[in-house]
């Protein structure tokens, strides 16, 4: 059985606000089919979009090995593996659109090309986490999401989006912007307050090339991100990988490895020729280094809520001019609220802190409260969170002390810090 997380990213991992434009003559050159934009229904305001042909992009030798290797991590029967291979075979394009609100995918498979039902492969994958909606054939529920099983299409996404393609209420545009290219066979693009990316892949036989270009909000995150990729920092990353010196193999990547920065934006080019297995192993290194960097950049980008948050916190408390500090409760009270999650409060949650005059009014990646002594003369605004959901929380606290006789309150300089990462 493989769980959710492997079965969401096995129908599609593709993570800009999409410029809606309804252009039909799309269908037939570069970009989603008919059949596709009429199930079409992305999220308002999305922050990333993605189209793959699907069909030939999976039929490469270099794809297959990728995609056997992954699987083999998970070590799954192998009924699994057959599954999995009916439905690669089976697969002809895919569209994937996301926001805040949730995400919205549709795949679009060949039903001749299947020995048996889909829906038979789908159940299997899905194991205990899909639920059947009774009296609904072929629906059903995965945890804040839906999967309907059409007899030509996947959906998945936020129960809103799903319900209304279902109903015939899909927006069947796309974007004249992004669409693929000549011997391309999948373009990204995504934005946020932190930057905005595009990105296409180019695969064959004995080709893989990936071009991306990040333009990031500042020229300081440029500078960070341009290290990250540099060749020393590629070197490490690949022996941390694989927990051992792999010379021969990171020379072979950094022979093809591109990175070019002006003032806040970066380029990323990675271009190799050869035999598939030889690229298949370069790409699933370069592959993981990629993934890898991505998920600190995005965990350092929010641990900076935190970190102003708790100096607010301390700000606040020292603004109210206490006589005795006390504690504030933990917003939300319980931190599964937060585990690899936004969460968003409610006025009622900050009741109890309306001495100090505090509210966060938007999504928050952090719980929040305020750890005071029992002498009243000092207390810790402290956040804690658990940015990757993996159960090892993150923590940021700053002291606050009061002086009995002054009655004055002072923050400490630095904030004490411990996984924050995590």
């Amino acid at each position: 059985m493989i769980d959710r997380r492997f079965f969401g990213y096995l129908l599609c991992l593709f993570a800009v606000e999409c410029k809606q434009h309804s252009d039909k003559s799309l269908a037939s050159e570069h970009g989603p089919s008919e059949a596709l934009l009429a199930h079409w229904n992305p999220p308002a305001q999305s922050s990333f979009c993605a189209y793959a042909d699907l069909g030939s992009l999976l039929k490469t030798d270099i794809i297959q090995r990728m995609l056997t290797s992954a699987l083999g991590f998970a070590k799954p029967s192998q009924d699994t593996l057959d599954c999995v291979a009916q439905i690669s075979h089976a697969s002809r394009e895919a569209a994937a659109a996301g926001a805040e609100a949730g995400r919205f995918i549709v795949i679009m498979y060949d039903a001749q090309a299947l020995k048996a039902p889909i829906e038979t492969c789908i159940r299997l994958l899905g194991g205990e986490s899909l639920r059947p909606i009774p009296d609904r054939a072929g629906v059903y529920e995965l945890p804040a999401e839906l999967l309907a099983v059409l007899p030509n299409a996947l959906l998945l996404g936020s129960p809103a989006l799903v319900e209304s393609s279902l109903t015939q209420a899909a927006k069947g545009v796309w974007s004249k912007d992004l669409v693929l290219a000549k011997d391309r066979q999948l373009v990204f693009s995504s934005h946020n307050d932190k930057l905005d990316a595009n990105a296409n892949l180019a695969v064959s036989q004995s080709h893989f090339g990936v071009e991306a270009r990040v333009k990031f909000s500042n020229e300081a995150d440029a500078k960070t991100a341009t290290e990250a990729a540099s060749p020393a920092s590629i070197e490490s990353q690949v022996s941390e990988l694989y927990h051992q010196n792999m010379g021969e193999l990171t020379k072979q990547i950094l022979e093809h490895w591109h990175v070019r920065r002006e003032q806040n934006t970066v380029s990323y080019s990675f271009l190799t020729d050869g035999n598939p297995e030889q690229l298949a192993s370069q790409v699933g290194t370069v592959s993981a280094v990629g993934i890898a960097n991505l998920r600190r950049f995005i965990a350092a980008a929010k641990t900076a809520e935190a970190r102003a948050a708790v100096r607010s916190i301390a700000n606040h408390v020292i603004d109210s001019k206490p006589t005795w500090l006390e504690s504030f409760p933990a917003v939300p009270a319980s931190i599964e609220k937060v585990r690899g999650t936004k969460y968003q409060s409610l006025p009622r949650e900050w009741l109890r802190w309306q001495s100090i005059d505090f509210l966060f009014g938007g999504p928050q990646y952090f719980q929040y409260r305020v750890d005071a002594a029992a002498d009243g003369k000092s207390a810790r605004a402290v956040a804690q969170g658990d940015l990757n959901g993996d159960g090892k929380l993150s923590s940021f606290s700053l002291l606050i002390t009061l002086d009995p006789k002054t009655h004055e309150s002072t923050a400490a300089r630095e904030i004490e810090e411990h996984d924050p990462l995590e």
